[in-house]
């Protein structure tokens, strides 16, 4: 498999949700999101920690290159790259998400 089709086929590592994901479960347990704090799933696949997150009362927003191209990029107080990071096999590409994420990430 070369780097080009890997690239081109990574969004099909998506696993649909029905509720919380692992890593969103554990934030949600350790109030590190709780009412009132503002979420942004950066890479938030087919969205559904997302929609079990709004289903909790919290405010989230999601944004996919390729499930969610018009979602909301905005600054939130946590924005979590559940498993962003991990298919993203180019090291350039994986530190300027990170620096995008910086940017929406809000400082309290």
């Amino acid at each position: 498999m070369t780097q080009q089709l890997w690239t081109s086929q990574r969004h099909n590592t998506v696993i649909g949700r029905v509720g919380l994901s692992l890593l969103a479960r554990r934030a949600v347990g350790d109030l590190q999101l709780e009412p009132g704090t503002g979420a942004l799933d950066y890479g938030c696949g087919r969205g559904g920690d997302v929609r079990a997150l709004l289903h909790l009362g919290l405010d989230a927003v999601g944004w996919d290159p390729v499930h969610f191209p018009n979602g909301r990029r905005e600054p939130a107080e946590v924005v979590p790259l559940t498993y962003v990071l991990k298919v993203i096999e180019n090291p350039a590409e994986r530190r300027e998400t990170l620096l995008r994420v910086w940017d929406l990430a809000k400082s309290g």
